[in-house]
């Protein structure tokens, strides 16, 4: 028991898990890690957040057969402007829509009666992601809205942003003069493995220290500590039950690509073989019109396509410069 406790000091907690990252940025008394979070991936010439207020993550019903949300965070600030935060360990398909789906009813929820569209506030999304949005695409911070096909900004109504760990590449060494954003992602990829003393080294600024002060709140509670690790377990059961998915589906994908190369390459061998009986019947026909003893089949099969029917069309010339001649050897 007193060797868990040792390990699990040593690694931390890890800000990736869900629980963990709506208690980083969710907890009363530290709006504070959110609002410095948000300002860092808005653009300089944006209204800074100054004030945030969370908002139930429930997504309401539009009509009684809708379909039932629930985000991880959902913030408004004082100018009304909506933020919704999650966090993705994984990067399913649906994953976009999802997420542009949830900007959609965000931004829907703030009309009521006496409403009008002019007093809508942009809702925008940050979800920090462990893998890529899609497979070769992005960077660490990407920025996506309502754009023409010139550049032009069509509305800033709707926005999201993601932020990708996997393309964290700033050394441990150059931290401290990395910007803000990328500040955030080295903690949420490694503040499980950081003491006080390393986040003081690395990330000087004293918003870090807050950040893992939270941190080490869950630790230090037994009931958050066990919500925790039940849902570290899970994501990892997830986790391990998506691994196992994806190697049978390699496994049988290869297997149905044997199977598939080989009917292909019957039909193609069917193909090859009706072409080289036709190559063979025409050298066959023209020789015996010239009079000519067949070549064995057996020696035309060895020969490559292509000369066989070179064969054939020298054979076919000398057929034809002969019908005259022998049209007059014919019978009178």
């Amino acid at each position: 028991m007193r060797t868990s406790n040792v390990n699990r000091k040593r690694e931390g907690i890890r800000p990736t898990v869900d629980f963990a990252f709506k208690r980083l940025f969710g907890r009363l008394g530290y709006e504070s890690l959110a609002r410095h979070f948000l300002n860092a991936l808005l653009e300089s010439n944006e209204p800074a957040v100054t004030e945030l207020r969370l908002l139930s993550p429930q997504l309401e019903r539009q009509r009684k057969e809708g379909k039932h949300s629930v985000v991880d965070l959902l913030f408004a600030d004082q100018a009304g402007r909506r933020f919704n935060l999650e966090v993705q360990s994984s990067s399913p398909k649906s994953l976009t829509a999802r997420l542009l789906y949830y900007l959609g009813r965000i931004l829907c929820e703030q009309l009521s009666a006496g409403v009008q569209y002019s007093q809508l506030r942009p809702a925008i999304g940050i979800c920090v992601l462990k893998f890529p949005l899609k497979p070769d695409t992005g960077g660490l911070h990407d920025r996506y809205g309502w754009m023409g096909r010139d550049s032009r900004k069509l509305a800033d109504l709707q926005e999201l942003h993601t932020v990708d760990l996997s393309k964290l590449r700033t050394p441990f060494h150059a931290v401290a003069r990395m910007n803000a954003v990328e500040q955030w992602a080295y903690f949420l990829k490694w503040a499980h493995r950081m003491t006080d003393e390393t986040i003081a080294r690395v990330l000087p600024d004293p918003i870090f220290r807050q950040a893992l002060e939270v941190l080490n709140m869950i630790q230090k509670t037994p009931e958050e500590l066990w919500l925790y690790e039940a849902e570290l377990k899970a994501s990892r059961d997830e986790w391990m039950r998506l691994e196992d998915a994806h190697q049978d589906g390699l496994k049988r994908g290869l297997a149905l690509g044997l199977d598939r190369g080989i009917e292909q390459g019957i039909e193609q061998g069917i193909e090859q073989g009706i072409e080289l009986g036709e190559l063979i019947g025409q050298v066959h026909s023209a020789q015996r019109l010239l009079g000519e003893l067949p070549t064995p089949t057996s020696e035309l099969l060895g020969l490559p396509p292509e000369q066989l029917r070179q064969r054939g069309e020298e054979l076919m010339v000398r057929l034809m410069r002969s019908a005259p001649t022998r049209r007059e050897a014919g019978p009178t």
